[in-house]
């Protein structure tokens, strides 16, 4: 018990520290020495910025998905449309009934 009060003092006090300790500035030669740095590098060495085959997959499939849900969301007969939208109406209204409550859980 006494340790846990320990540490949670100590974490005020640090996070304290570090929100009122003012910064000291950047060297003004940092990013033209970190800059020169890279371009002595040798141009296979060099980091770039490439994109995986990962990277074009999940933007096909995203793009996909968006453009499966376009499709059916105009597919749907009005009678489907009308049900969902007394349906969201129902959800606003039981979730703002609950609100006060979701509030005082939130705060622990």
């Amino acid at each position: 018990m006494n340790d846990d009060f320990e540490f949670e003092r100590e974490t005020v006090v640090i996070n304290d520290a570090l929100r009122t300790h003012p910064l000291d500035p950047a060297p003004p030669t940092l990013a033209t020495g970190v800059m020169a740095r890279l371009r002595a590098l040798p141009a296979n060495i060099r980091p770039r910025f490439r994109l995986s085959p990962f990277d074009y997959a999940i933007s096909l499939f995203t793009t996909g998905m968006a453009g499966v849900s376009f499709v059916l969301w105009q597919s749907m007969p009005p009678q489907v449309m009308a049900q969902m939208h007394i349906e969201w109406l129902l959800f606003l209204q039981r979730l703002f009934q609950y609100a006060p409550f979701l509030q005082t859980i939130g705060r622990g």
